[in-house]
């Protein structure tokens, strides 16, 4: 006997040894049965095995010694089961495994030589771990704590120490708390990326789907919206006072809570709104490993508009409309500042110098900052796909950590 065909059957256990001397079957089809987990030499005992059929099961558990003993299978399938808790090691005694289909990516990573494996691998597929290599992992961390421990100590000066700018410090603290929250991002990243560390394709699935991993984009997108909000009123603030002294009031205290108040309030509605359990928002913060929602691709998945118009961290639009504010505000306040020290002393150049300095470092530490995000969002919508490497060197540490810059910066310009 060649070939026999269990299918159909209820079959819920594979006891281990049961095909023991079943030298001759070359197929085995098992598919349309209800196994929920594959033991220890399920299927030793089968030297000559070829084809193994083990589709529309339940499997939840593969044991890394249930292929043991199929030394001249060719072509398996997974295909349409559940499996959560699989071995790194499950294929590698399948040798001579030629094709292998599954439900996803990721178990490919277990049989890297097999000549065919299916699915294929999409835009966020990867057989790497989260962070793949040595310089993002040193970054990650390094930036990480520098953002939590430095912003913490930035909060702590301004409340222990009174400013003569009251309304600057606030805002200068508020952007601070921003920032605190993307370093906690960070370290989230780091922690789980040293813990599934070299088997992190194995994982990747669950990690994505995982409250962790939705509290970790919301904590992200929310960093964002409240850093990219501050940062503009910050300019707003300065522009109006520099360029209008005597037509304008300036912002006081209590309008300055009101407004970032309202500020707080909008960022967090507007990043908790994809943790509601609707279609639209589905697994909307676990489309990659680092749990943003990145547009990057040319597909149009659920909540892509969403992601293109509101998240700051993943698309043009925010960032560009803010980066231009800034950029114009501070170019204006330089002009009309240059001019009227000219006008007044010549000798006061040294500070017009300085001046330029602080305000070209605010500015480029901006464009830094946003012209990936804006250069890859813009790609993505116009139809081209950026390879996940380039998303993962360029989004974790860029969008984020460059704003612990912009914190370091506008403290100094408002001292």
């Amino acid at each position: 006997m060649s070939r026999r065909d269990l299918a159909n059957n209820s079959i819920s256990w594979i006891p281990p040894l049961m095909f023991r001397n079943q030298w001759r079957l070359h197929i085995l089809n098992l598919q349309h049965n209800c196994i929920q987990t594959l033991a220890n030499s399920s299927f030793y005992g089968l030297p000559n095995l070829r084809g193994l059929d083990l589709s529309w099961q339940r499997i939840s558990n593969v044991s890394q010694g249930a292929f043991v003993g199929l030394r001249s299978l060719v072509g398996l399938d997974l295909s349409s089961n559940s499996i959560k808790i699989i071995s790194s090691n499950v294929l590698r005694s399948a040798s001579s495994l030629e094709k292998l289909v599954t439900d996803e990516f990721r178990f490919c990573c277990l049989a890297r030589h097999v000549t065919l494996c299916l699915p294929p691998p999409d835009e966020f597929s990867s057989c790497e771990d989260l962070m793949s290599n040595l310089v993002l992992r040193v970054c990650i961390w390094v930036l990480g704590v520098v953002a939590t421990f430095g912003n913490i100590l930035v909060i702590g000066w301004r409340v222990r120490f009174k400013h003569t700018n009251q309304v600057h410090s606030f805002l200068i603290t508020n952007l601070a708390i921003g920032d605190l929250f993307m370093g906690s991002y960070l370290l989230i990243i780091a922690g789980v990326d040293a813990c599934y560390r070299g088997v992190y394709f194995i994982h990747d699935s669950a990690w994505r789907s995982s409250d962790l991993c939705h509290l970790a984009g919301f904590i992200s997108t929310f960093s964002s919206e409240l850093s990219v909000f501050t940062l503009t009123v910050i300019t707003l603030d300065r522009f109006l006072v520099i360029i209008f002294p005597f037509r304008v009031r300036r912002l006081e205290m209590s309008k300055t809570r009101l407004l970032m108040a309202g500020g707080w309030v909008v960022a967090g509605v507007l990043s908790g709104l994809p943790l509601i359990n609707i279609e639209y928002f589905r697994n909307f913060y676990g489309r990659s490993g680092v749990c943003l929602a990145l547009h990057i691709t040319p597909e149009k998945p659920n909540g892509w508009e969403y992601s293109s118009t509101v998240i700051p961290s993943t698309v043009p639009v925010l960032n560009l409309a803010s980066f231009t504010i800034i950029a114009m505000g501070y170019l204006w306040m330089y002009v009309v500042a240059r001019t009227t020290q000219q006008a007044v002393k010549k000798e006061q150049r040294s500070s017009d110098s300085a001046m330029a300095r602080r305000m070209t470092l605010i500015v480029a530490t901006d464009a830094a900052c946003w012209m990936p995000i804006i250069l890859l969002g813009v790609l993505s919508l116009w139809g081209f796909t950026v390879p996940p490497q380039v998303t993962t060197l360029s989004l974790p540490p860029s969008d984020r950590d460059i704003a612990r810059c912009k914190t370091f910066t506008v403290a100094i310009d408002a001292a």
